[in-house]
């Protein structure tokens, strides 16, 4: 890095407490002149009272040192000579700056140096990460940072990591820095000056790995795309990786190497750390080297980016294999978009002018545009929903040949290997069928296939933002012929909306929709918003339902078991799976019209220990009242926290999570709608709170192989919701083959599910955990049954009087610790 200009004190302050009426304990303080530490201070400060026992924990820092310690009034002179002429800067500026300049103004000295905020500058310079407390920045970036909340080691770590980010701002190019600076105001206090001070310091010659294209700044694209080189049997490949195959792995790598050479499709069972993701991808990459392709799905885009991260980047070193993912173009970046929009952002909102900042700074960074790389997006969905991609070019597109979609359209042919979610594989085979000709297909996690399915073929759109679309285009219409086909088409939908006040879903007739297709078509979809062509979804069906105190418009396509055909273009389709039921499996295959299926299942040694309660007590959730249900969950988390484990505790429904955590009076963590889910998952595993709450779809990407010892509540039965279009579009089809439509599909997937959910838990051999299963409909039904001898494979199952249950769990722990 180059030399800095400025000269910088880098301040922590430690406190009696963190509000605005705190007393200083502790000062340290860092003087950075030319980039070169220069002056080191500290000092602890008498406060004159007692501290509270939480803070002595947090710091290390007690009473009786304290006594010893000047008065601040003995000290401030000292700590302002430091302070004076130069630039002031905090991890949290805002909290030590006040605090400090308010105690040296009782002292008779007014500090007026200017501030800097180390916080929203990490937050700008780097985009990509979750969190920005000192503490996780010094852990992403390598600073070392022992004797954490004292003040002299915290304001090190500040000067390191100031130091860090303007070399980051200096390999940026230069014009990008201006944009920022003349930006900065966006930014809190004077934080803005350190893009001053690096760009005084920055060459203007050019960087050849950016283009600037209207303004913005991007990575230039890569032009070719790696070679795979001498791919062999998956036992070389194996041996190549340093890797020993298990028993259970090398059946199952055996069995592809046996099939792959036929059509057809394979329906495999394999347990949970068996391997089985080596297994498939070091077998079926031998193909690749023939110019074959193998396309991969998992349930969730957290385990494509896991793939990508991790098998994916040995693939890349070990055999010059690129894995490229695939999902959805509203994960991606519109440039026309973010152009447009910058031109009309209002900066002043320092909210989006920070995140704008932080916008331009990814953009110059990314190479693949894909929104999912930003750390914190799901803060400001309300700006992101206007950048994302809708799959469409324009053909008056200021980046034509940037668009990120458009690049990965491009590249789809010519990778090899390809990563897809379950819920966008369906889009994938409708609109790319060229992809699976004689290609590969994986389905990695399959259970998780049907739920990927809801999301695919539904369209939801709320009722209320089409009503305010209509009536914008209704106020500025003038030709009255078009005025009158509107009022027609509002009148239409009005009477769809009236006659659906309950949260059942009501399907739009046929005739009713042929009338509101018949008038967009006469309007000219193309002048209307984009929100109408939702009613001009080929093949589908259209419903409206009650959803939050408004009214939601949902599509699902009739062509829900497209999947099929697609598994009959490619050369043999896999569905792999630890949870998977074989036979549901078979009958969901035969709906997407799929005869023959090869079936195996390849078992192991069950990873970890695990048991598995209920009681003949408990009630049956699904008759109980809500507020009585409500009581009965909390009540059994402030029970189990008492044992001192870490908890889980899995819902089923948002609106039960949230009432549930109002009535504890234990800490917990809860999981927020559009939350990150791995930044909630090491909050948990490093033991922020003792309990965390989260909805049953977060278990589907989430693996908790971190803790030794857990406890997990299942507070109701994952039966899918029969209300769910789909879910009852398929129990009919089911039915349609001489089959139960609840013991040969609903049963079976709870089933599932749940084998899911538990076996979250089970990914080391020395884990140790317990669930809890609240649901008395487990015992207390006849179908219970069923559950339970799926629920007593690999674990301990026991059924127990409910005031019995934490002593078994506690002897449970307590007997294979001493193990």
């Amino acid at each position: 890095m180059k030399r800095m200009n400025q000269k910088y004190a880098i301040v922590d302050i430690e406190a009696t407490n963190p509000g605005n009426q705190a007393k200083i304990i502790q000062v340290g303080i860092v003087l950075l002149e030319n980039g070169e530490i220069v002056q080191s201070y500290q000092t602890d400060v008498n406060p004159q009272e007692a501290l509270d026992q939480r803070i002595i924990d947090l710091t290390g820092i007690t009473d009786q040192q304290l006594v010893q310690a000047p008065l601040f009034s003995q000290v401030a002179g000292v700590i302002y000579d430091l302070l004076e002429d130069a630039v002031f800067v905090a991890h949290n500026v805002a909290f030590d700056a006040n605090l400090l300049a308010e105690a040296l103004f009782w002292e008779g000295y007014e500090l007026r140096t200017p501030r800097v905020d180390t916080v929203e500058l990490a937050q700008v310079c780097f985009p990509r990460l979750q969190n920005y407390s000192l503490g996780s920045l010094c852990q992403e970036l390598g600073i070392p940072l022992e004797n954490a909340h004292t003040a002299l080691a915290d304001a090190q770590a500040t000067a390191a990591l100031l130091q860090i980010l303007m070399e980051r701002i200096q390999e940026l190019p230069k014009g990008l820095v201006e944009q920022l600076w003349k930006k900065s105001d966006a930014l809190l206090y004077e934080t803005g000056l350190i893009f001053q001070d690096c760009l005084s310091q920055m060459s203007d010659q050019g960087d050849s790995s950016f283009l600037v294209e209207h303004g913005l700044y991007l990575r230039k694209p890569k032009t070719s795309v790696n070679q795979v080189i001498g791919l062999g049997p998956w036992q070389q490949q194996f041996q190549e990786l340093g890797l020993e195959p298990r028993p259970a792995q090398a059946d199952l790598a055996q069995h592809i190497q046996q099939t792959k050479g036929q059509k057809g499709v394979s329906v495999l069972q394999a347990e949970v750390g068996s391997g089985k993701t080596w297994a498939y991808l070091l077998t079926l990459i031998e193909e690749l080297d023939q110019g074959g392709r193998l396309v991969v799905s998992v349930p969730t885009k957290l385990l494509m980016q896991q793939l990508l991260e991790q098998e994916g980047t040995v693939l890349a070193q070990r055999f010059g294999l690129q894995m490229r993912a695939v999902k959805s173009p509203r994960n991606f970046l519109s440039l026309d978009a973010l152009w447009t929009y910058l031109q009309k952002a209002d900066w002043r909102k320092r909210s989006i002018g920070r995140f704008l900042m932080q916008l331009l700074v990814w953009l110059a960074e990314t190479e693949t545009g894909d929104l999912d790389e930003l750390g914190q997006a799901y803060r400001l969905e309300h700006i992101l929903k206007d950048l994302r991609h809708s799959g469409q070019v324009e053909a008056a597109s200021l980046f034509p040949i940037l668009d990120f979609w458009r690049r990965l359209e491009r590249q789809l042919a010519e990778v090899p290997l390809l990563v897809t979610n379950h819920a966008y594989l369906p889009t994938l085979l409708k609109y790319y069928p060229t992809l699976f000709k004689d290609a590969y297909l994986v389905l990695d996690e399959a259970q998780s296939l049907f739920r990927g399915l809801e999301e695919a073929n539904q369209v939801k759109l709320s009722y209320s933002d089409l009503e305010q679309k209509l009536q914008a285009v209704l106020a500025a219409e003038k030709v009255p012929k078009r005025l009158r086909l509107l009022q027609e088409l509002q009148v239409e939908l009005d009477i769809w909306k009236v006659q659906q006040p309950s949260p059942d879903y009501l399907e739009l007739d046929k005739s009713a929709l042929e009338k509101i297709q018949s008038l967009l078509h006469r309007l000219g979809p193309a002048q209307l918003p984009d929100l109408f062509r939702f009613f001009l979804e080929e093949q589908g069906d259209f419903y409206i339902r009650g959803h939050k105190h408004q009214e939601e418009l949902v599509v699902v396509s009739g062509d829900y078991f497209q999947l099929g055909q697609g598994f009959e273009a490619c050369q043999h389709s896999y569905l792999i799976s630890a949870s998977l039921d074989l036979a549901l499996a078979e009958t969901m295959l035969q709906l997407a019209g799929i005869e023959a299926v090869d079936i195996a299942s390849f078992t192991g040694s069950k990873l970890g220990r695990q048991l598995v309660l209920t009681s003949p007590d408990f009630p049956d959730v699904s008759l109980m009242n809500f507020s009585a249900y409500t009581n009965f969950v909390g009540a059994w988390i402030e029970k189990l926290s008492a044992l001192g484990r870490p908890i889980m505790v899995v819902f089923s429904a948002r609106e039960l999570l949230n009432r549930v955590a109002g009535t504890l009076s234990v800490p917990y963590l809860a999981q927020l709608e559009g939350q990150d889910q791995q930044v909630l998952r090491k909050r948990f595993e490093r033991g922020d709170q003792q309990v965390l709450l989260a909805l049953g779809s977060f278990w589907e990407g989430v693996d908790l192989k971190d803790l030794d010892q857990v406890i997990q509540l299942i507070v109701r039965l994952p039966f899918a919701n029969p209300k769910n279009i789909l879910v009852d579009k398929v129990a009919r089809s089911v039915e349609t083959l001489g089959l139960n439509s609840f013991t040969d599909f609903v049963l079976p997937l709870a089933g599932q599910r749940l084998q899911q959910i538990t076996g979250r838990l089970r990914r080391r051999e020395d884990q140790i955990s317990a669930v809890l299963i609240l649901d008395g409909r487990l015992v207390g039904k006849s179908y219970g049954t069923v559950l339970q001898e799926e629920l007593a494979k690999g674990t301990d199952f026991l059924i127990r009087p409910q005031e019995l249950i934490p002593h078994e769990i506690t002897d449970f722990f307590e007997r294979y610790e001493e193990s």
